[in-house]
């Protein structure tokens, strides 16, 4: 686990994470919570966004196919755009938790583990678009972590959710 949690913490939560990532072809739209928009959204990651474009492409994530090591992490995909907001079960590791009030598919929630411990489900938003772009994909999906009942290998996998294309104000 302390491998697992070094891994997490070396460059990004999500970008690091070796996963089995699975983007749905269908994802359903989300849906804003009464009276929020796409401003909301904008100003809640500000971190990405400067002179009302994008800063920087946000590309899909190409992961390895595996990790060696105790355990071993298996990863067979991508992930749609970069991690900008996560909610997990180390509060530590959790950021830009705000941005998940703003939707209706988002709002309630919460990081779980199964009873026996070898399942933990988590939820993160992957922001996708083109530098200088003035408005991107904003993806709300699944983390799921699958561990081997002796805890030496782990299948991390990403699901996409929903999405919704957001707009900057010019």
């Amino acid at each position: 686990m302390k491998k697992l949690l070094s891994i997490f913490a070396a460059t990004s939560v999500v970008a690091t994470t070796s996963a089995t990532v699975v983007a749905c072809g269908n994802v359903a739209s989300l849906s804003f919570e009464a009276e929020k928009k796409d401003a909301d959204v904008v100003s809640n990651l500000s971190d990405y966004i400067a002179e009302k474009k994008l800063k920087a492409d946000m590309k899909d994530l190409t992961l390895p196919t595996e990790i060696k090591g105790e355990p071993t992490i298996t990863n067979k995909g991508k992930m749609d755009g970069k991690d900008v907001a996560y909610i997990g079960l180390d509060s530590s590791l959790e950021k830009n938790k705000a941005l998940f009030a703003l939707f209706k598919q988002s709002k309630d929630l919460k990081a779980s583990e199964s009873t026996d411990k070898l399942t933990v489900t988590e939820y993160y938003f992957s922001l996708k678009g083109d530098k200088d772009a003035t408005s991107f994909e904003l993806f709300l999906g699944k983390f799921e972590k699958k561990y081997t009942e002796e805890k030496k290998a782990v299948t991390f996998t990403y699901t996409s959710i929903n999405k919704k294309t957001i707009k900057i104000a010019q």
